[in-house]
């Protein structure tokens, strides 16, 4: 209800300020003012919470610059597929080796031996040395 609520005061507000610009007379400069009021408003409502990520990324290219942010940029779009990969890969070794799966960092702080569950194959290649080392054979 509450954001219902802040459309309507929104639109109203433009409808308002549209209003104000067009229909009474007044100096262009104060035209421009109200009419740059409008398009910030309009801004705001049209792009809600993603407003917050436009700013974070506006900081970021004003604190790096155009030429290395759009580089980052390019470098995370051809790492997109490389992590697809990564991700089908250990869901395939997830299926393969009954053993392997990634811990939390809070499960290693608890035990940090889980940690070669990480390694793939490695827990069924040391079973494996295990056993073939308990078994004796007489010749």
């Amino acid at each position: 209800m509450r954001l219902l609520g802040v459309i309507g005061i929104g639109v109203a507000t433009c409808w308002a300020l549209f209003f104000l610009a067009r229909f009474l007379p007044m100096r262009a400069h104060t035209r421009n003012r109200l009419l740059r009021m409008l398009a910030a408003v309009l801004t705001i409502l049209i792009a809600g919470p993603e407003i917050g990520l436009g700013m974070e990324a506006f900081a970021a290219l004003d604190a790096m610059g155009a030429e290395l942010f759009i580089t980052s940029l390019m470098v995370g779009l051809r790492m997109l597929p490389i992590w697809f990969i990564v991700t089908w890969l250990r869901k395939l070794l997830e299926r393969v080796d009954p053993y392997f799966f990634v811990p939390s960092p809070g499960q290693i702080r608890e035990c940090p031996p889980i940690a070669a569950h990480s390694i793939p194959f490695f827990v069924p290649i040391c079973l494996a040395v295990a056993l073939w080392g308990a078994v004796e054979l007489d010749v």
